[in-house]
């Protein structure tokens, strides 16, 4: 997924990579900490996409909702 999206064109695509012993907490404020967007999107490492249009999906979602927040619904 980091690859096809660092090599896109039509927005911003940051990747951080951190080698330290995991902490999800310290690493959602590494990805904050490093973002300079209009909008911030932290995935979980384990995230597998399955529509192929779901990040443009989410930012219509965050440009027309009033608090700029969206979830993505978790199948198992």
């Amino acid at each position: 997924m980091v690859e096809k999206y660092k090599e896109q064109t039509q927005f911003k695509f940051i990747y951080v990579r951190d080698e330290s012993h995991f902490n999800f907490s310290r690493l959602m404020n590494l990805g904050r900490e490093n973002a300079n967007g209009e909008y911030l999107m932290l995935l979980n490492n384990d995230t597998q996409v399955i529509t192929p249009d779901w990040i443009e999906c989410h930012d219509r979602t965050c440009a027309t909702a009033r608090n700029w927040r969206s979830g993505l619904q978790i199948i198992i």
